[in-house]
Parts: C-alpha cells; sequence; structure tokens
C-alpha cells in the first residue's frame, strides 16, 4: 500500500500545482487534539480486586472509574501522540502548496455534563496550549500571531517574527502568516466589535446612521477571509470567524487530528480547486 500512496500523493500534488490554491487556509481543532492524554492508574492489592482510574485530558480534565482499594501503586503515561508538534507539520505542508496565511482555532472545552467548569481549569488549559504552540511554531518563516481567550470577557495575544516576540503593527503587511485562536470564538469577536461602534455612537465619533459592514469589519480582530476551511475528524463547525466565512468553502476530513496525513490536506486543496465557487449566488 505504502508505494500506492506515494505514487497518488505525488499525482495529487501536481495537479494542485496546476491550480490556484486557497491564499488562506482555515483549520479546526479542540483542545484534546492538541494537549496529550495523561493516565493516572492505581493497581490494588489482589484482596480488594478493586481498582481506580482516573484519565486526565486538556486542562486538568478528569474521569474516574471503577473504586479506590485499600493499597496501590499510582502510575502516570502519556498517549505519545504530539498534537502541537502536528501543527507545525501541517503548517509545512500549506506553505510548501502557495498557501500563504494559514488560520488555526482550537476550541476549548468549557461545559462537562451540563455544567460550566472552573475557571481556574479553562486558565490552565488554555495556558497549556499557548505555551506550547509558541514554542512548536514562533521558530517558522512567518508572522505568527497567537489569541487567547480563557474567558468570554477578556483576551491577551502573543506575537512572534524570526523566533523572537514582537508587535502586530511591526509585521504589518507581511504576506506569510499563521493566526492561531485559542478558544476566543466568532461571537465574543463580534460582540467585541459591536461593543467598539456603539462607545463611538456614545462619544459622538459616529451616527449610528453611518455604521455599516465597513466599519464593523474594521472593528474586527480578525480582518482576513478564509477561503478553505478544514474540520478534522469531526462534522460540528465553530463559530470562529462567523462572520469572515460567510463565503468560505468547507471540508470535513473522515480522519481525526492525530491521524491527519499530508495527503488528507492534499485531497481537500484538489476538492477545493474543482469546486465551482458561487459566493452566495
Amino acid at each position: 500500500m505504502l508505494p500506492f500512496y506515494f505514487l497518488y500523493e505525488k499525482l495529487l500534488e501536481r495537479r494542485i500545482q496546476r491550480s490556484q490554491t486557497p491564499s488562506h487556509l482555515l483549520l479546526v481543532l479542540n483542545e484534546a487534539d492538541i494537549l496529550p492524554d495523561w493516565t493516572d492508574e492505581t493497581d490494588e492489592t489482589e484482596k480488594t480486586g478493586k481498582t481506580e482510574r482516573e484519565v486526565f485530558c486538556g486542562g486538568g480534565r478528569k474521569e474516574r472509574s471503577g473504586k479506590r482499594g485499600e493499597r496501590g501503586e499510582r502510575r502516570k503515561k502519556c498517549s505519545g501522540f504530539d498534537g502541537a508538534e502536528k501543527l507545525r507539520q501541517f503548517v509545512r505542508w500549506c506553505h510548501s502548496l502557495r498557501i500563504e496565511e494559514v488560520s488555526i482555532y482550537i476550541g476549548l472545552i468549557r461545559e462537562a455534563n451540563g455544567r460550566r467548569l472552573e475557571s481556574a481549569l479553562l486558565e490552565n488549559a488554555c495556558e497549556r496550549i499557548v505555551e506550547r504552540v509558541s514554542e512548536v511554531l514562533r521558530g517558522e518563516d512567518a508572522f505568527v500571531a497567537i489569541y487567547a481567550a480563557p474567558h468570554d470577557s477578556r483576551f491577551y495575544a502573543r506575537f512572534f517574527f524570526g523566533g523572537k516576540k514582537t508587535t502586530a503593527k511591526e509585521c504589518e503587511g507581511r504576506k506569510r502568516k499563521i493566526i492561531v485562536s485559542v478558544g476566543l470564538g466568532g461571537k465574543s469577536e463580534l460582540t467585541r466589535a459591536f461593543r467598539a461602534l456603539a462607545t463611538k455612537v456614545r462619544s459622538g465619533e459616529i451616527e449610528p446612521a453611518e455604521i455599516n459592514e465597513k466599519m464593523l469589519e474594521d472593528a474586527l480582530i480578525f480582518k482576513s477571509e478564509p477561503e478553505l476551511i478544514i474540520r478534522s475528524g469531526s462534522t460540528r463547525l465553530t463559530d470562529f470567524l462567523i462572520w469572515q466565512s460567510v463565503y468560505s468553502e468547507l471540508y470535513f476530513t473522515d480522519v481525526n487530528w492525530r491521524k491527519f496525513r499530508r495527503i488528507d490536506l492534499l485531497r481537500a486543496v484538489r476538492d477545493f480547486q474543482m469546486r465551482e465557487r458561487r459566493f452566495g449566488r
């Protein structure tokens, strides 16, 4: 099967190179795709035959099964999959296909069993993702912007270029960009834009009747519109770039992020090239 996939991949890439590729691609993931899964197990004595198992996933979430015995030995193990490292591979695959702007949305798990998770858990998960993603992407040959919103009411951002921290203003106009959003969705972005416009109306800078689409777009955090959105291993979408992606093409992979390969990206891009875009018409 390996020779077949190798030839198929080369054939896809050759066909892709003959047509126009999307200039801006958005990849949609969730925190479980990035943070490693840790398993904490306790093996009990033969006398009780009881075990306790805690499965740790993003941000310290855990599930218990079984009962705790009187004595036992605890041990941790990791699945070995590095979702953040695969992000670096994915970005380089995109750049090799002349896709200059790559956006990545990483959704946070904010609720479990119908209850909202504690702020400390959200902050921990968000910070771990930001640190790991910054570590693997900051050295790429592109302007890297990472936005994080552990809470709906606030967000923070980090910017890198050439492996060093920088500012958004210093990198304006650069063609190759990597934009990462951790938990900052489209609803929150639009709410902030509406508030900014309302503040200008209240101060007398503009009149309500003067507000148009251009003003709203200028107030948004993310300016560029993705041409292709890839959702890995799920058919559920996110509200990220909900305004900007109104005319985007959607592609859902049948493999999750753990099993995502370069050939899956090639298939998505080739499928995009073969579509007739109507832009709402």
